[in-house]
């Protein structure tokens, strides 16, 4: 009993580990803008974003107000397609945008802290989605004439997204970027391991290996019978 508990209790805490590694980043402020490049054309591009929060594995870190930790950039999102939904009569109008593949990158700007200073993350990503809402409201004028007046807009930009650490792990995740009203632009990266594939062998014979004890144990021997 006790090697099957070992070799358990070996494959589930290295499951674990292939897994349970996660890092979140928290960015705010930056503009996104359209801008024209030889390489993509006209792309999206995320400039001056701020890197406010770090967690991860036995680290978390938070900028004092104002202050950052570093720097999110994101580039090279060609625009794809588009679509419009609603009317100014309906009480809003959302644009859909969909931008192909790009690279975010993010900088540690500190000098003393766990993380190594300059660039942690380098990611790509497929592509991305940009929505922007437009609020209307409806005001009377004279002879009863009906207009519209714009009461706002609201952006997100979103997309999944795989990179390495400075670490040399990989990860995988999404990232998504908003912003509503007048509100500073604000955003979340959630980043997990990617497992190797030869840790995902191991663990695939591991758990064969498991198999295998618990069919011999509970396998009833055949008895002689006497005479």
């Amino acid at each position: 009993m006790k090697p099957f508990c070992l070799v358990s209790l070996s494959l589930f805490a290295l499951s674990m580990s292939a897994f349970a590694t996660s890092y979140t980043f928290g960015d705010s402020g930056g503009s996104l803008n359209l801008v024209h490049s030889l390489k993509f054309g006209s792309a999206l591009q995320l400039t001056g974003s701020k890197i406010v929060s770090i967690s991860g594995p036995s680290l978390h870190m938070t900028a004092s107000s104002g202050g950052k930790l570093g720097v999110l950039k994101l580039t090279g999102s060609q625009l794809l397609s588009s679509t419009v939904s609603g009317s100014k009569s309906s009480g809003s109008i959302t644009d859909t945008y969909s931008y192909g593949p790009g690279t975010m990158t993010i900088v540690n700007s500190l000098k003393a802290s766990s993380l190594p200073h300059g660039v942690i993350f380098n990611g790509t990503f497929s592509s991305e989605t940009l929505t922007v809402t437009y609020d209307y409201s409806q005001e009377l004028k004279a002879k009863g004439k009906t207009i519209y007046v714009s009461d706002g807009r609201a952006w997100q930009l979103i997309g999944s997204l795989v990179g390495k650490m400075y670490t040399g792990q990989g990860l995988s995740g999404t990232f998504k970027i908003s912003r509503v009203g007048h509100n500073p632009v604000a955003g979340t990266t959630n980043l997990s391991a990617t497992p190797e594939p030869g840790t995902l062998l191991l663990l695939a014979t591991g758990l064969l290996g498991i198999a295998g004890l618990v069919r011999n144990r509970f396998r009833t021997p055949e008895r002689s019978k006497s005479i």
